[in-house]
C-alpha cells in the first residue's frame, strides 16, 4: 500500500494532459479499430482516477502548485479530460455521460474565471506563455464533443469564444516564440502547445457547426497547418534523456492536430474537393500523434515506477 501511495504522490500535475491525449487518440482510432479505442480509453480512465486521488490525497501540495501560473493553466487538461471521458461513458454508462460532460465544462469555466482574476490581471504580454492556450482555448474540447451530447449550440458558443481567445493570445505568445524567449527548462516542452489551439478550434467548429462560413474554415485550415509544422520541431525533446513531466505537452497538440486534419479531410470531401495532400496530412499527423503519445506514456510509466528519477518540476 505504501508503494502505491508513493506512486500517487509522484504523479505530476501535467500528467492530466496524457490522459486527455489518450482519450482523444482512442476516439481518433475508434472508427478503424474499435477495441483500440476501448483500450486507450481504459488507460486514460485509470490515469484520470489516479490523478484525482493524487489531488485529494494532498490538497496542500495541490494548492501550492496552483499558485504557479504555468501549473494552474496546464491544469485545464483535467476538466478537458472529463469532457472527453464523457464520450466513452456514452457507450459504457450512458446515463453518466452528459452529467460528466457538463461537470468538465463547468469546471473549465470556473478555472478560467479564477485564473484570470488570480494570475492574468493585470495583463502583461511578458507573463503569457504557451500553457495559457490550454486554459483559454482548450475549452473548445467541449465543442468537439458537443454533438455526442446533443449540445451543438453550446459547442458553437464555446468554439467562438476559443477562437476569440486565440486571437487575443496569439500575438503575445507568438512574439515570444519568434523572439526566441526562453522558458524555464522544466517548461520548455510546452512550446509544442502552439500546434494545438487553432487545430482544436477547427475541429470544434467542424463538429458543432459544419455550416460555418467557408472563409472562416479556410482561414483556420491554413493557420492550423502553419502552427502544426511550427510545433513539430519541439518533438525533438522526446529524446531528451532527462525526464520532464511537461513532456505531456507533446501529446494532445499532436492528437488534436490529427483530429483536425481528419475532420478537414471529411469537410473538403463534402465540399467536392479531393486532393491527395489532404489525405497525406491526415495520415501523417495520425502516426505522429500515435508515436508521440506512446513515447510519453512509456516515459511516464518508467518515471512513476522509478523513485530515483527526480521530478524536474518540483526541483526546477
Amino acid at each position: 500500500m505504501a508503494y502505491i501511495m508513493s506512486i500517487w504522490r509522484r504523479i505530476p500535475l501535467p500528467m492530466a494532459a496524457l490522459s486527455l491525449a489518450l482519450f482523444s487518440l482512442g476516439n481518433l482510432w475508434g472508427t478503424a479499430i474499435p477495441f483500440l479505442r476501448n483500450g486507450l480509453g481504459g488507460i486514460a480512465g485509470v490515469i484520470l482516477i489516479a490523478y484525482t486521488i493524487r489531488i485529494l490525497a494532498d490538497l496542500p501540495k495541490f494548492a501550492k502548485e496552483m499558485a504557479q501560473p504555468p501549473m494552474a493553466s496546464i491544469f485545464a487538461t483535467y476538466p478537458m479530460s472529463f469532457v472527453l471521458f464523457s464520450t466513452y461513458l456514452k457507450q459504457w454508462v450512458p446515463v453518466l455521460a452528459e452529467p460528466i460532460w457538463w461537470t468538465g465544462l463547468l469546471m473549465h469555466i470556473c478555472l478560467i474565471l479564477w485564473f484570470t482574476i488570480k494570475h492574468a490581471f493585470p495583463f502583461q504580454w511578458r507573463k503569457t506563455m504557451p500553457s495559457w492556450f490550454v486554459l483559454y482555448v482548450g475549452i473548445a474540447t467541449a465543442a468537439v464533443t458537443a454533438p455526442a451530447m446533443n449540445q451543438k449550440t453550446v459547442g458553437t458558443t464555446v468554439v467562438y469564444f476559443a477562437i476569440a481567445a486565440w486571437a487575443i493570445l496569439f500575438p503575445a505568445i507568438g512574439y515570444r516564440y519568434l523572439k526566441g524567449d526562453s522558458l524555464p527548462a522544466p517548461l520548455m516542452p510546452t512550446w509544442a502547445i502552439v500546434a494545438a489551439p487553432i487545430s482544436l478550434c477547427l475541429a470544434g467548429l467542424l463538429a458543432s457547426n459544419p455550416q460555418a462560413p467557408t472563409l472562416l474554415v479556410y482561414i483556420l485550415q491554413v493557420v492550423a497547418l502553419i502552427c502544426y509544422f511550427l510545433g513539430l520541431p519541439a518533438l525533438k525533446g522526446l529524446g531528451n534523456l532527462k525526464f520532464l513531466p511537461a513532456i505531456s505537452a507533446y501529446t494532445f497538440p499532436m492528437v488534436i492536430s490529427a483530429i483536425a486534419a481528419k475532420s478537414s479531410l471529411a469537410w473538403f470531401t463534402s465540399q467536392g474537393v479531393e486532393h491527395f495532400a489532404f489525405a497525406w496530412v491526415s495520415r501523417f499527423s495520425l502516426w505522429v500523434a500515435t508515436f508521440a503519445t506512446i513515447v510519453v506514456l512509456t516515459r511516464y510509466v518508467v518515471f512513476l515506477l522509478t523513485p530515483t528519477i527526480p521530478n524536474q518540476i518540483e526541483r526546477g
